[in-house]
């Protein structure tokens, strides 16, 4: 085998035409390689690396644009109310139809609504339709409502999104738990008349007179105990219903009824 010969340089250098013709055509494809330019460098390896975190960031801020666009639009709609006029709320008449915006609100118990008044108007999740708010309490600050007024008493004002009478008795004092052993000898089997008092999401809240006389005892409805056709029921879903139940449970010492309009 012949060995190579040393070239000047200390390279070894093939004396045969085809090696030294493979050499040059190698050389020449290592240059060229080297004169493109890369079609991703680091910088670009490491963004697409993060696109997926970036993606996910944008649609979370995406996901937040509406909520953050009604929030804006309802400080934007409180500063220009601001230097409007109010109206007082001697001149507001039960029925009167407003436009509002949803200020805030209490998951189980309404909302406050901006009318454009001298104070904005609770929105009680028992007016928020004819019948049980089946769908809950749903409304997000800077949502727009038609709503009627319900009732302007004590510098208070009330709203209802309701389409029939709004005629309503008045609101039983709030206080501490009343006694509720008036009740305690009441068979599961019997059957009383009672007035709903307030509606949440959850329920009602029932008054009911003992059998034997006195004060009305407040007893809990829950919505599994309804019976049919009560949540669409414009007449007895709503404060002052008039509703028949049964004692189905009741804690002396926790001060508790709960009440069912199943049979037994």
């Amino acid at each position: 085998m012949e060995r190579p010969a040393l070239c000047r340089r200390g390279t070894l250098r093939p004396r045969r035409p085809w090696l030294r013709a493979a050499a040059a055509a190698a050389a020449a494809a290592v240059l060229a390689l080297a004169a493109r330019p890369c079609e991703r460098p680091l910088g670009a390896a490491r963004a697409g690396a993060a696109a997926p975190a970036f993606v996910a960031a944008a649609a979370r801020r995406q996901a937040r644009a509406p909520a953050a666009a009604r929030a804006a639009e309802a400080e934007a709609a409180a500063r220009g109310a601001a230097d409007e006029p109010k109206t007082p709320l001697a001149e507001l008449q039960v029925g009167q139809t407003l436009e509002g915006v949803v200020t805030n609100r209490w998951r189980t118990v309404g909302c406050f609504v901006d009318v454009g008044a001298e104070r904005a108007g609770l929105l009680e999740v028992g007016e928020f339709r004819d019948g049980f708010p089946t769908e809950g309490n749903n409304y997000k600050r800077g949502d727009k409502v038609q709503v009627r007024v319900l009732d302007v008493s004590d510098g208070q004002l009330c709203l209802s999104l309701r389409s029939g009478d709004l005629a309503r008795p008045p609101r039983r004092p709030k206080g501490p738990p009343a006694d509720v052993t008036p009740l305690e000898g009441v068979s599961p089997d019997e059957w009383l008349e009672g007035e709903i008092t307030s509606l949440t999401t959850w329920g009602a809240f029932v008054a009911v007179p003992p059998p034997s006389g006195g004060d009305p005892v407040i007893g809990m409805l829950h919505k599994s105990y309804f019976r049919d056709g009560f949540t669409d029921d414009a007449v007895k879903a709503v404060r002052g219903g008039r509703v028949k139940v049964r004692v189905l449970s009741m804690s002396v010492a926790d001060k508790k009824v709960t009440l069912s309009m199943l049979d037994p």
